[in-house]
């Protein structure tokens, strides 16, 4: 049914925009090139026997079953004139007419690509955390999970990340301050020959950035648990799963400043889902082949660990590591499906 009601919605959602696009990039796969990726994963799950026994069905008795048949040997089969059909198949069944839907559709362009307005949950939205070792594809799939999502409802993609093009006013400001300052006495210290003596003032240094890093995090979760209150969706990107450490693995725990980021972090709870993708060590190694191996050995250990520990199929849910890019889409989108219709 996901499969018929898909090309259905196909030849009601092609707009002078996708003939606009077809134009200006030829290699595109034509007007219909936008909707082919979700096609094609949607049709790997369904047999031709079962797609044509299924629309005999007398729910489908409103549209021409020869175009949705012929749609699912090959989507360029909607053609103009089809898709035409499929639209007076569908007229009675409408609300509004021809310039009723361009107001609505005007409508709708305005509240969420302006104003920022889009449909949510009635009450209490939806935490998805996407995580997996460096290399697993975990930021691709957030954002093409995020994309796919705000076609349907309000979503937020939080990132929970380290890294330079997430940081904070407060950190950044920090390493503009301090990190030359720091990089001036290393240079005094290695003249002197008291390395080992300046290397405590390092480890503080960091520390301090670790303490500032869990503080961003917890106003970003904060922010994105406001938003699942007024019924958004949340999507997490690298969200901090071990005890006190997100992306990185901290090796010593010791002294006030760890303490205080440890108190931070007991604020954290599991998302609704955390959907783990598992991937080989050596196709990330690959992948990643500026990263440290024994980190990123000890990153996948302790996310593996982690999975054991917490306990698979009621929060916990991890991909199979023998899955390609799309049917990790699939994947994803299925257990989406799932905790929607299990929380509302």
């Amino acid at each position: 049914i996901e499969l018929a009601v898909y090309l259905i919605r196909v030849a009601l959602k092609v707009l002078p925009r996708h003939y606009v696009r077809a134009l200006l990039k030829p290699g595109a796969n034509g007007v219909l090139g936008t909707f082919r990726r979700e096609y094609d994963e949607l049709k790997q799950r369904v047999k031709r026997e079962d797609f044509e026994s299924y629309l005999k069905r007398e729910e489908f008795d409103f549209v021409d079953r020869e175009i949705l048949l012929g749609a699912y040997d090959d989507l360029d089969f909607l053609t103009r004139e089809r898709r035409r059909v499929i639209r007076k198949n569908l007229q009675p069944f409408s609300k509004y007419d021809s310039f009723g839907r361009r107001v609505v559709r005007f409508d709708r362009f305005v509240k969420r690509r302006i104003m920022g307005i889009g449909k949510t949950f009635p009450g209490k939205g939806l935490c998805i955390a996407i995580c997996g070792v460096d290399g697993s594809g975990k930021s691709t799939q957030a954002e093409l999970t995020t994309k796919w999502l705000k076609k349907h409802i309000k979503t937020r993609h939080v990132y929970m990340g380290g890294n330079r093009r997430s940081c904070g006013p407060k950190r950044l400001l920090y390493r503009v301050v301090f990190f030359p300052f720091l990089f001036l006495l290393r240079r005094i210290a290695k003249l002197l020959g008291k390395s080992k003596e300046f290397y405590p003032w390092v480890k503080r240094f960091y520390k301090y950035e670790e303490l500032l890093l869990a503080l961003e995090r917890r106003s970003r979760y904060k922010k994105a648990l406001a938003a699942e209150a007024r019924g958004e969706v949340v999507v997490f990107e690298r969200f901090p799963l071990f005890d006190d450490y997100g992306d990185s693995v901290i090796v010593e725990k010791a002294g006030d400043l760890v303490r205080q980021i440890k108190e931070i972090y007991q604020v954290f709870a599991p998302p609704d889902r955390l959907l783990v993708l598992d991937v080989e060590l050596e196709t990330a190694l690959e992948r990643r082949p500026e990263d440290d191996p024994d980190q990123l050995r000890k990153k996948y250990e302790a996310l593996m660990g982690y999975v054991q520990e917490f306990g698979e199929g009621e929060q916990v849910f991890l991909c199979p590591k023998s899955f390609g890019e799309l049917e990790v889409q699939g994947w994803i989108r299925k257990e989406v499906y799932t905790a929607f219709l299990s929380c509302h």
